[in-house]
């Protein structure tokens, strides 16, 4: 992912979130500026397809929703905070390369588990890749809180 892409990036948000989960441009040049090697976009019939954004980042702690981060915390896990893919590219395992990806970033990295905040009933999706609820659902800081009600805290072990 370049800047350039940016754009793009934001046109496939808005196609696949709701608007509680939408991040202002801001924010994704952010987080492309704060760790690039984690952030990648697909294509498909030379088209957008969809995107990945991930970063390291602190165990158990959300990452606040629309906030620039502009230095890491003590990372002690690698966190994938955004995947989407545009409807119509749904079923061309886009999203499952996607992850595939940000995974061996991971572990090249010396990670040993990947977390994510599971939304809008995206759990059986992540639990394809082995995901699995962290345990940790009692954090009620106000990042997590701002996922809504059933957002998942889920983690894989590398």
């Amino acid at each position: 992912m370049i800047h350039d892409d940016l754009h793009a990036v934001q046109e496939i948000q808005a196609h696949c979130y709701s608007s509680q989960y939408l991040e202002s441009r801001q924010t994704f040049e952010c987080k492309l500026t704060f760790f690039p090697d984690g952030c990648f976009v697909a294509f498909s019939d030379s088209s957008y397809a969809g995107y990945i954004i991930s970063h390291p980042w602190k165990k158990n702690i959300a990452v606040p929703l629309n906030t620039c981060i502009e230095s890491l915390p003590e990372c002690d896990i690698f966190h994938l905070h955004d995947c989407a893919v545009v409807p119509e590219k749904r079923g061309e395992r886009i999203g499952s390369l996607l992850t595939e990806k940000v995974v061996t970033i991971a572990a090249s990295n010396g990670f040993e588990s990947v977390q994510l905040i599971s939304v809008q009933k995206s759990v059986r999706f992540w639990s394809s890749f082995g995901f699995k609820p962290t345990g940790s659902q009692s954090i009620k800081d106000s990042a997590l809180a701002k996922y809504g009600t059933n957002a998942l805290l889920m983690s894989l072990d590398l």
